[in-house]
């Protein structure tokens, strides 16, 4: 309680003196509901993991015995989308054009081109700003779609941190109540387009709380699992 605002990751067995490891992670999660929350269990304990995971008490549990190279990186990543969480409180539109264009930049060949295209739709009824961040490139197969805001899944030799830009950007939009999505096809480019409201609805935003849309985000494309086996 004394260091809550410094904590990113808590770690804790199941089996201890006293209450039980999900009890702490749960208080946990009342005093910061960002502080990613990990739970160690023997395989007696799997189905409290498992209900533990269901109620959203935790992101993730890790079966003992562990392999120490891959529990690091495991509590490695998990400190990655804390620190994407926690930055997307700060970030501007400003942010949101820097990473995409980060990215775009890491990806496309030399020589290929970046438009950008804005303007103002449902002008009577709920007005939003549409955006169309399209490039020249080779385009995305299906497949990288289906993926491209995922920080852990590298497309060729691009490095993870990209798509961990991608998924700040998805924050970033979701945050101010609006919606991402990418379109591409091979040989004709890609296009980002995002959707933001001039008055965002603070119910439409807060619906989900900080806890429940990080493991929406990461327990829907399996993420964790993917964090195991990342090398």
């Amino acid at each position: 309680e004394t260091h809550k605002d410094e904590i990113g990751l808590l770690m804790t067995d199941q089996r201890m003196p006293g209450e039980k490891g999900v009890w702490l992670l749960e208080r946990a999660r009342k005093l910061r509901p960002r502080i990613i929350r990990v739970l160690a269990t023997a395989y007696a304990d799997m189905d409290a993991a498992i209900a533990a995971v269901n109620s959203g008490a935790i992101y993730k549990y890790v079966s003992k015995p562990w392999d120490p190279p891959q529990l690091e990186e495991t509590l490695k990543h998990g400190l990655e989308f804390f620190i994407v969480q926690t930055e997307r409180d700060k970030l501007k539109f400003q942010r949101l054009f820097e990473l995409l264009f980060k990215d775009e930049l890491a990806t496309l060949p030399a020589g290929s081109r970046i438009s950008l295209k804005a303007e103002l739709q449902n002008e009577s009824a709920k007005p939003e700003i549409v955006l169309h961040i399209s490039d020249n490139g080779p385009g995305l197969p299906e497949e990288a779609l289906r993926v491209i805001f995922d920080p852990f899944v590298v497309q060729g030799s691009v490095p993870s941190e990209y798509g961990i830009n991608l998924m700040a950007c998805f924050f970033i939009v979701h945050h101010h109540g609006g919606k991402i999505e990418a379109k591409s096809r091979a040989g004709h480019g890609t296009t980002f387009i995002i959707r933001l409201p001039l008055q965002p609805e603070r119910a439409a935003s807060s619906s989900l709380d900080d806890g429940a849309f990080l493991q929406k985000a990461l327990l829907n494309e399996g993420l964790w699992e993917k964090l195991l086996t990342v090398g």
